[in-house]
């Protein structure tokens, strides 16, 4: 009846729908999202998750590739030798630590094999020290030059690097197993990073 009165009126049939049975559509609506947010959410971390040689891997790949933009602009002029070649050697040293690190796959998911091999790679925080070090030496080289603005710029490039691998290692090897050296590479890239902003 209420279908004919409205055809012989003209006016459009509207649906009247239960108001139960809409807050039933919608309940049901919310949760279907909410699973499907928490799968998307679940399947975005399980790609984001880094395991802790994952993420040393990455470390070491980009300080390697840090040292080597520096070293780039520092090598071309004249008692630059030693500084290139300190760097040329800690660049070696971190590709084979990568390569190496990425091959062992019984460490992949394991703290312990982590740290026992980052025991068995150089000390790397030695080597760091050692070429910051040699910068400090060379800041009148440098100067000469006009390599200082670049120079600072690669060295703070560096530290920001320096100090994530530190930090990514101290989280995969509990126990302050590298706060020390973390303390003094950092103390040396300030004092270093002060020393060529003066």
């Amino acid at each position: 009846m209420e279908l004919e009165a409205r055809r012989q009126s003209s006016e459009p049939f509207t649906y009247k729908s239960d108001p139960d049975e809409s807050i039933g559509l919608a309940s049901f609506t919310m949760v279907h999202l909410s699973r499907l947010l928490l799968t998307a959410l679940l399947i975005g971390a399980n790609f984001a998750y880094k395991t802790p040689v994952q993420t040393i891997h990455s470390d070491w790949r980009e300080i390697a590739l840090r040292v080597f933009d520096l070293d780039t602009g520092v090598k071309a002029f004249p008692a630059s030798g030693d500084i290139h070649a300190t760097t040329m050697n800690l660049v070696a040293a971190f590709d084979r630590g990568t390569v190496d690190l990425q091959s062992d796959h019984q460490t992949k998911f394991s703290y312990l094999g982590v740290r026992n091999d980052l025991q068995r790679r150089p000390d790397y925080f030695t080597l760091l020290q050692q070429l910051v070090d040699g910068f400090v030496r060379k800041k009148s080289v440098f100067a000469a030059h006009g390599l200082l603005a670049a120079t600072l710029t690669g060295l703070k490039a560096l530290n920001e690097s320096a100090f994530a691998y530190g930090m990514a290692v101290d989280r995969a090897v509990p126990h302050g197993y590298t706060k020390e050296a973390l303390f003094a590479i950092a103390e040396t890239f300030n004092t270093t990073i002060a020393a060529f902003e003066s």
